[in-house]
């Protein structure tokens, strides 16, 4: 009994649609057998067909047992495949996840949906799945992401007899993706969150019904003075110290922002008037622990925060109560620092 590999084109993922045809491999998958009682040679062929292929590839008979595994598997996984193969209980996944469990070509021979619960997604198109995992216990523990793609291997008569996977090590992928929608979402010179970000938590916050939402407005005072006088290098250590000071005073699941030059936001949900007044205390002691240590340039900021308590104040008028009631602080400052000729300090607020 021989059989034909029905599955899409293994030797890469650039096409979901079009399956292995004739001309592409030459004529070399007729014959092939998946059975116990498969010839020699065609047994070789499938194994040399697989081998050939630049994913680390395998696959398995009915029975689940390995009957053929690439030299890329090889490098993935540290198992060589004569230690695999013709073995079963699931010994493909334990060279991958270093535990038993059901691995796409069993998804494909039989619908599991637990097993396809444990991949980040799984997609079927045609006879074809697809899913993409991290696997920590690939290259030696090293860890990778994975594409994976499996196909049915079905006799002449249309039946399933066993099954193909081929794997791709998308990790670099992955981690570019990361580094993208951390920057997307950061801004650059302080680490935090950035005006785009900010906005789209205002935005979600919006219609939050069952959530208080305190907002607090911080500005850098004098940061145009510094700029001006000592150079934008000098502001920009000055803008790093009052986002480390903010950043500090603040637990993980709060929005701290910097959402303009001199100026930072930071969202609390959940958050009642005693709790944003006890976050805006905390920044004033960061900043005087900070003016403690004698810094070349001494840090001033002015705060103002506001909080929501219904949705009948939109997040945009919460926003320009923390707004105006940050400038009244920093009006009130600057009056205390105005010398008796009318002139302000030199650390003047701006």
């Amino acid at each position: 009994m021989g059989f034909q590999l029905f599955m899409e084109d293994h030797s890469g993922f650039g096409s979901r649609e079009e399956p292995l045809t004739k001309e592409e491999k030459g004529d070399q998958f007729d014959g092939l057998s998946g059975s116990r009682n498969a010839s020699g040679s065609s047994h070789e062929q499938l194994k040399a067909i697989i081998d050939s292929l630049p994913d680390a590839t395998f696959a398995i008979d009915r029975d689940k047992r390995v009957i053929a595994w690439n030299r890329a598997l090889e490098e993935l996984t540290g198992v060589r495949k004569e230690d695999i193969i013709g073995k079963g209980d699931y010994a493909y996944a334990t060279a991958l996840y270093g535990t038993t469990r059901p691995m796409l070509v069993d998804v494909i021979q039989a619908e599991d949906p637990a097993t396809e619960r444990k991949y980040d997604f799984v997609e079927r198109q045609g006879n074809t799945l697809y899913s993409e995992v991290y696997v920590p216990s690939a290259y030696k523990g090293k860890g990778a992401f994975l594409w994976a793609k499996a196909s049915p291997l079905l006799d002449n008569k249309g039946r399933v007899v066993g099954a193909i996977e081929s794997i791709r090590d998308i990790t670099e992928r992955k981690l570019r993706e990361a580094e993208m929608r951390y920057h997307s979402m950061h801004d650059a010179l302080t680490g935090l969150f950035n005006r785009a970000y900010f906005e789209q938590e205002m935005h979600r916050l919006e219609d939050c019904r069952s959530c208080p939402v305190g907002l607090i407005i911080v500005d850098i005072d004098g940061l145009k003075h510094v700029n001006d006088t000592f150079g934008h290098n000098a502001g920009d250590m000055l803008i790093v110290a009052a986002a480390t000071a903010i950043e500090m005073s603040f637990r993980g699941g709060d929005v701290v922002a910097r959402i303009g030059g001199d100026e930072f936001a930071i969202l609390l949900p959940n958050s009642d008037g005693v709790s944003v007044e006890k976050a805006a205390q905390r920044i004033r002691s960061s900043v005087e622990k900070y003016n403690k240590t004698k810094p070349q340039r001494s840090l001033g900021l002015s705060l103002g925060f506001a909080i929501r308590t219904s949705t009948q104040t939109t997040m945009r008028e919460l926003f320009r109560e923390a707004d105006g009631n940050m400038y009244k602080e920093k009006a009130s400052r600057k009056r205390m620092l105005v010398n008796s000729d009318g002139n302000t300090k030199d650390n003047c607020l701006g």
